[in-house]
């Protein structure tokens, strides 16, 4: 059964299903690697931010935007100024 999300916390059904997965003494790591009617969003959360890509493609990518970043007219850009704008870069599509 699906926890409905309140109208005055909208966190608080993830807030509920951490709580419950750190409760359930017979949950293992594993149960969320899978698709779970369990636990829906950290089974997601899990595939999307614990999962091994398969290829070196994301990391390309990565390099690829900080080639597009890092320009001669940029040169004076700092080591952790490009690592801040690549960042926010490649991950504008998560906020």
């Amino acid at each position: 059964k699906e926890t409905k999300k309140p109208k005055s916390d909208p966190f608080s059904y993830i807030k509920d299903e951490i709580f419950k997965y750190l409760n359930d003494e017979n949950a293992d790591d594993m149960v969320l690697l899978k698709p779970s009617n369990i636990y829906p969003t950290l089974s997601k959360l899990a595939m999307k931010f614990l999962s091994i890509p398969a290829t070196s493609a994301p990391v390309e990518r990565v390099f690829s935007q900080s080639g597009f970043l890092f320009r001669q007219h940029r040169a004076s850009m700092t080591r952790t100024t490009l690592q801040q704008l690549t960042m926010l870069k490649c991950n504008r599509g998560l906020y």
